[in-house]
């Protein structure tokens, strides 16, 4: 049971393997995603909250943070919420603004723990252990044994790599992928910025980035000074620089998902703007009300009840439909055995990984894959999920389709329907 708790299930599926995200998916129950979303979502609003407060700013204006970082944007309610831990930004954000909170609360024990659990989600976690440490030498604390470990989490991460694939590198492997599987665009080291401030702003607010970069400038000019709480902000810099870096070397894939937790660590800075420029002016409070009031009107994402309602019943649907497809492919698992490789949407491997099992979860590819690589698909399964498959848009309507890939012609012919029509099973044959 521990071996699949660990990842024997996803055996080279093309997605990054995830140590933590990979335990809970494997040993808590799908129902329990009800009961942890909202459990995370509460935990990340009270640490910004929290946070805010510990910055110097009012309760109003703690407040308004929370909802700059909740509900302006296009990603933390409608997307992540709704994924819940099957899907790492939730968990992530809940750990590291908690790991921050008590950073700066001095509960130093607890904010290394916290930050060792972020560690095993996603790598940008052992950018922030470093600069933690690098700030206890500078400070010169006395460094616990505890303190280090994150950095634990990087052999963990690689033992785990070797468990479910023998390779100790395949998430950095799978990573550099992604160009090449999803049609995700790679960037270098000149065209870093323009594509990743693009990338964010298309997500997340420009005006409240801004304010928050501001608000953290006007801070230091007044204080010429270091405070213990502008690790924060440092730590989300840091993140953003780290990728610039490492593109010098080798192009990088952008994903704003990401950037989750350093943009919204700088927006939670944009409601401190007029407390850290203003306090102590007469016409402070009203100006304060008025700033925090008329940045929310111009940054709330209106559209984002529509979008949540409508991503809810998506996700409602794709579950539902996945969960007949399952059903349907365990009682033909012979077919599935015989087949070359098994075709799935990008970020659905994981949703037929526990089906198809270790025995044939190694078939797994993805079906944008067969697009860019020139692959043999010859007598393979591929399943198309709406509104989660690019490239193959044909596929939504549930008939014989011809293929052209690489000039080798295919029959994509349908074998399985979902009673909704959200997912369509196929066999796949080369045209003899």
């Amino acid at each position: 049971m521990w071996a699949n708790f660990l990842g024997a299930h996803y055996k080279l599926a093309p997605e990054t393997p995830k140590p933590l995200i990979m335990f809970l998916t494997g040993a808590l129950p799908q129902w329990f995603n009800f009961f942890l979303a909202p459990f995370l979502m509460a935990v990340t609003a009270s640490s910004v909250f929290k946070i805010a407060r510990h910055l110097g700013v009012s309760t109003l204006a703690a407040a308004f943070a929370v909802f700059f970082c909740l509900f302006c944007n296009n990603q933390v309610l409608p997307y992540f919420f709704l994924s819940g831990f099957s899907f790492w930004p939730l968990i992530y954000l809940a750990l590291v603004f908690l790991q921050m909170l008590l950073f700066i609360e001095k509960r130093f024990t607890f904010s290394f723990v916290l930050g060792f659990l972020a560690a095993l989600v996603r790598p940008e976690s052992w950018i922030i252990a470093v600069i933690l440490l690098i700030y206890f030498l500078i400070r010169k604390e006395k460094l616990k044994p505890v303190y280090f470990l994150p950095l634990a989490a990087v052999p963990l991460w690689m033992l785990n790599d070797w468990r479910i694939s023998g390779d100790f590198f395949i998430s950095q492997k799978i990573t550099t992928s992604y160009p090449f599987i999803s049609a995700m665009e790679a960037v270098g080291f000149s065209a870093y910025w323009p594509k990743v401030l693009g990338e964010i702003f298309q997500e997340y607010s420009a005006i409240l980035f801004i304010f928050g970069v501001a608000a953290f400038a006007v801070a230091k000019i007044k204080d010429k000074r270091f405070k213990g709480h502008d690790i924060l902000f440092v730590c989300a810099a840091a993140i953003f620089l780290f990728y610039w870096v490492a593109s010098a070397a080798r192009s990088v894939v952008v994903m704003t998902r990401f950037f989750a937790w350093p943009v919204l660590m700088i927006t939670l800075y944009a409601s401190s703007l007029t407390e850290n420029s203003f306090q102590g002016k007469k016409i402070f409070i009203w100006l304060n009300i008025a700033y925090l009031m008329a940045t929310a009107f111009f940054t709330f994402n209106d559209q984002i009840w529509e979008f949540t309602a409508i991503r809810a019943r998506i996700y409602t649907l794709q579950k539902s439909a996945l969960k007949e497809t399952e059903d349907f492919i365990s009682a033909h698992r012979g077919k599935v055995e015989e087949a070359r490789y098994v075709l799935v949407p990008a970020r659905k491997a994981a949703d037929f990984a526990f089906t198809l099992g270790e025995k044939n979860s190694h078939k797994i590819i993805y079906l944008r894959e067969a697009l860019t690589r020139k692959i043999d698909i010859d007598r393979s399964i591929a399943i198309y999920v709406n509104l989660a498959t690019r490239g193959f848009d044909m596929l939504e309507v549930p008939k014989a389709h011809a293929v052209n890939l690489f000039g080798t012609n295919y029959i994509f012919q349908p074998v399985h329907v979902s009673a909704n029509g959200m997912v369509v099973v196929y066999k796949v044959d080369k045209v003899k």
